[in-house]
């Protein structure tokens, strides 16, 4: 199975983040059950990369720029 990436920051924007997991918000269309990797960059750091499973994934507004998504991923 082929994982997604995201970047926060670029394709999606954290909500919340803790120890569990990451919740979500963003243009992307994320999958339910599939597997994702989760990007965050700084400015003195390389990235870092985390891998996470979709728990959820539902429309919450919709625009002319298209749909915006918002879920929550649970860490590996």
């Amino acid at each position: 199975m082929i994982r997604a990436r995201v970047e926060i920051g670029r394709e999606v924007q954290a909500v919340v983040e803790d120890a569990g997991g990451v919740e979500l918000r963003g243009r992307v269309r994320l999958h339910p059950g599939r597997p994702v990797e989760v990007i965050t960059r700084s400015l003195d750091k390389a990235p870092v990369v985390r891998r996470a499973v979709v728990q959820s994934w539902r429309i919450v507004e919709l625009g002319s720029g298209g749909p915006i998504y918002r879920g929550a991923c649970r860490w590996e």
